[in-house]
């Protein structure tokens, strides 16, 4: 799993670093947002344990520092320089060699600043220090090829690496469809055998379908042609090359298989509409949506193996794998679903107060395993709908404060009502050793909030019932505080300096957000349940919010993350259809909003 995890990491970093270097790559991985004013800052990749993968012993760079998941903001300008030496392997300087840095925090990545090599294959970069909070890395993209190498930057100090690029070695190929002919603007991506290598290669079929990747390293290679703007996968092509070697794959052909398929309530037979549909090849995803029908289709795929999996929120979910699609006739695959089972749980202590605020419930069976985040309101109750078959389950549940609390039992359709009986550990810690403590309070009311996720460096803890959360033993220097809790917005503090030996009181307040319950809709007014992706921007300050919605069999969807105002909205689900874009004023508190999906 950690093998699997790393290489992970490292496609999705490579893939990342050439968005921010090439305007025309940037094509190939199109936002699903459905309004243009509201793009999405991807997600952060985690690597399998608390430190990244070592970068290749050439490039001379530092080991990835501690990723930390905690919410972050990255400053615009820093204070740090970073001296990036680009050399081939014969160490000759590379003049013109494009870099970019990139942060990673708090589930975002944000880029840096940009820098070309000069004469002597250096560039200078103000970047900011490295702190728990955040890790970067740098980029060097030459033609094809671009490599990333992790650095740690202390404040006020000059950190260097070296960066090794190749020089010579091409693959050179032609991407044709199966019906369609010479494909061009098609996306070609290159990625090491080697899990280790931050490398990436990628280019773009020309009008001719044609492709060159130059300069290529030394090594194995796995070539794939295709993407989220072209629906060809294809599995990938090992391709070898000595030093300074070239290869000629020849013609590659995609597409030309077609799969139909039909979704159904395991029970009752009936077609179930806005099931969540995604088809897998070793590199690339493509998702739909099921229609009004039942139905969906994928077009345009290479004849292979593929993976496909099925989700709705309240049906239990379902993976196919060796799905075989070939060439000429349509692959039909009819599926039913499981409705799945509706967990109510209720957490307590020994003297009947209830548990408030965000947990980790962990479930087990003789058929798999998994987990899931959930909220405990003041009652101490929360609800878990999808994804659970019935079965005999082991339950846990786990969150700052609390020893894990177990529950087991048979979970059937519908309704189950599960009890954790938990033990709190102790608030404050022994005099003496106690460095940041605080109240967290509703900003309106000034109430006292408990259940509030706190963090601060790599710890967390949640608010008691009085609103208090501590600290002990933090490391003294610079730290960043954040709180979230369901139904509040997220607070962000500036860092705050802890002393050695210091014993720091910090109380904050939380703003309350807006409930929105969205209805989707269909021309007749018919109800249309799945997952639905939502735009939200508040014409206030152009502050966009985009949102994974998943509506249940009354087309119904919370969002609890919303500040008050004038909000422009559009929404969509795939393969059904999508909003006209309308203005909507959300008050405070609860309000519910319709949208029609044509």
């Amino acid at each position: 799993m950690r093998r699997l995890a790393c290489a992970l990491l490292l496609v999705a970093i490579a893939i990342i670093a050439v968005l921010l270097s090439r305007a025309s790559t940037a094509r190939s991985a199109r936002s699903d947002a459905p309004a243009a004013e509201s793009p999405t800052v991807p997600s952060a990749p985690r690597p399998a344990g608390e430190t990244g993968p070592q970068v290749d012993a050439q490039t001379g760079a530092a080991d990835a520092a501690p990723m930390v998941a905690s919410p972050s903001t990255v400053p615009p300008d820093g204070d740090a320089s970073l001296v990036v030496l680009v050399v081939d392997e014969k160490r000759r300087p590379r003049l013109g060699v494009t870099l970019q840095v990139t942060y990673i925090g708090g589930g975002e990545l944000k880029p840096g600043p940009q820098a070309d090599t000069d004469e002597d294959g250096s560039a200078r970069l103000a970047v900011l220090p490295v702190t728990r909070a955040y890790q970067a890395y740098v980029t060097a993209r030459v033609g094809a090829y671009s490599r990333s190498a992790w650095f740690a930057a202390e404040e006020d100090e000059e950190t260097r690496t070296t960066i090794v690029v190749p020089t010579g070695g091409r693959i050179a190929g032609v991407v044709r469809h199966a019906t369609k002919g010479l494909l061009a603007d098609v996306r070609v991506t290159g990625r090491p055998d080697e899990e280790a290598r931050l490398e990436f290669l990628d280019a773009r079929t020309d009008a001719e379908g044609r492709f060159l990747l130059d300069p290529v390293p030394p090594g194995s290679w796995k070539i794939s042609i295709g993407g989220k703007d072209v629906i060809c996968l294809k599995d990938y092509i090992s391709v070898k090359l000595g030093q300074g070697g070239s290869a000629d794959v020849g013609v590659i052909e995609v597409g030309g298989a077609t799969i139909n398929g039909l979704v159904r309530d395991a029970a009752t037979g009936r077609p179930l509409a806005g099931v969540t549909v995604e088809i897998r090849d070793p590199v690339f995803f493509w998702p739909t949506t099921t229609d009004l029908r039942g139905r969906f289709r994928f077009e345009d795929l290479t004849p292979c193996l593929y993976a496909i999996s099925f989700h709705r929120s309240d049906y239990a979910r379902r993976y196919l794998a060796g799905v075989e699609v070939a060439a000429g006739n349509p692959t039909e695959l009819t599926v039913d679903l499981a409705p799945a089972a509706v967990l109510h749980m209720e957490a307590r202590d020994a003297g009947g107060r209830p548990y408030v605020g965000m947990a980790q419930f962990n479930y087990a069976s003789p058929d798999g395993s998994g987990n899931f985040g959930v909220f405990f309101d003041e009652e101490g109750h929360a609800r878990l709908q999808g994804g659970l078959p019935p079965g005999r389950y082991q339950l846990t549940l786990s969150a700052p404060g609390i020893d894990a609390a177990m529950a087991s039992g048979e979970m059937v359709r519908g309704e189950n009502k599960v009890q954790f009986a938990i033990v709190r550990r102790p608030v404050a810690p022994p005099d003496g050793v106690r460095s940041l403590h605080g109240t967290v309070r509703d900003a309106k009311t000034q109430a006292p909030l408990p259940g509030v996720r706190v963090c601060a460096q790599r710890l967390e803890a949640n608010t008691d019932e009085h609103g208090q959360y501590v600290f002990a033993n933090l490391e003294s220097g610079e730290c960043r505080v954040s709180a979230a809790r369901e139904g509040y917005g997220d607070r962000h503090l500036e860092q705050v300096t802890i002393a050695e030996g210091e014993e720091r009181l910090l109380d904050f307040t939380l703003e309350p957000a807006a409930t929105v319950h969205v209805v989707f809709r269909d021309r007749g007014g018919n109800p249309i349940p799945g997952e639905a992706l939502a735009t939200f921007v508040r014409l206030a300050d152009r502050v966009p919010t985009v949102l994974r919605l998943s509506a249940d069999t009354l087309g119904r969807a919370t969002v609890r993350r919303l500040a008050p105002g004038v909000h422009r909205v559009r929404c969509s689900m795939p393969g059904i259809g999508e909003s006209e874009r309308k203005e909507v004023t959300i008050p405070p508190g609860e309000s519910e909003i319709e949208i029609l999906l044509r």
